[in-house]
């Protein structure tokens, strides 16, 4: 039991300490949930959203399904999933650079790691927009009693949140990382502690892999 506290306090590091408000830059949520607002929300959801019934209202005027189905393309879960693994690697080859001080190499893949979680986040905001835009168009097609009844049902709640929570930690973490975004006293700690950063991004590189495969499987 002690073993298990003492590798929960070497992975929260100062999250153990101090909670939640560790994680955030500056310590304070109300700040980071207003950028989030302005800058992915209103930024790319609702593009997303607006585009999917654009794309829709396109097919319904002209007769022609291909305006919407180009427009569902903007749900890619498999596309942000490899977008986010191919970030992660970065991130992988950066700390392996910073071990065999090759800083400006290590410097290069940081960089470039930050860059590509910050491009994941604006599509996976983008595809979430677009999947409510899509709801929509389902309570316009189905009715509305069919429509609740789906997203009532757990698969379609489930769906949702998930997706919700993912973009959510990808946002997150690349703001955090920003070059204009004071850093939360975990992401300090994390990078001093470059073993825990790499365990941590071969995890997530692990886990989506796993998710990429089940999803082929599905399909």
């Amino acid at each position: 039991m002690e073993r298990m506290k003492s590798l929960a306090r070497y992975v929260l590091g100062p999250i153990s300490s101090y909670g939640i408000i560790a994680a955030l830059p500056d310590g304070k949520l109300r700040g980071l949930m207003g950028v989030y607002w302005h800058e992915y929300v209103k930024t790319w959801v609702f593009r997303g959203f607006l585009g999917l019934l654009i794309g829709y209202g396109c097919s319904l005027l002209l007769s022609n399904q291909y305006y919407l189905e180009a427009a569902k393309q903007m749900m890619a879960p498999l596309f942000w999933n490899i977008v986010v693994v191919i970030g992660l690697f970065f991130a992988l080859f950066g700390i392996l650079a910073h071990i065999i001080k090759v800083t400006p190499l290590s410097a290069y893949f940081m960089k470039s790691s930050r860059a590509i979680m910050s491009f994941a986040s604006q599509v996976g905001a983008l595809g979430f927009g677009a999947v409510l835009g899509l709801l929509c168009v389902a309570a316009l097609q189905s009715g509305m009693n069919e429509f609740f009844d789906y997203l009532k049902s757990f698969v379609g709640v489930a769906f949702l949140i998930i997706m919700f929570i993912l973009n959510l930690i990808v946002w997150w973490v690349a703001y955090c990382l920003r070059d204009d975004t004071p850093q939360p006293d975990y992401f300090v700690y994390v990078g001093e502690h470059k073993g825990l950063l790499f365990i941590m991004c071969l995890l997530m590189i692990v886990l989506l892999m796993m998710t990429s495969a089940l999803a082929g499987l599905g399909a």
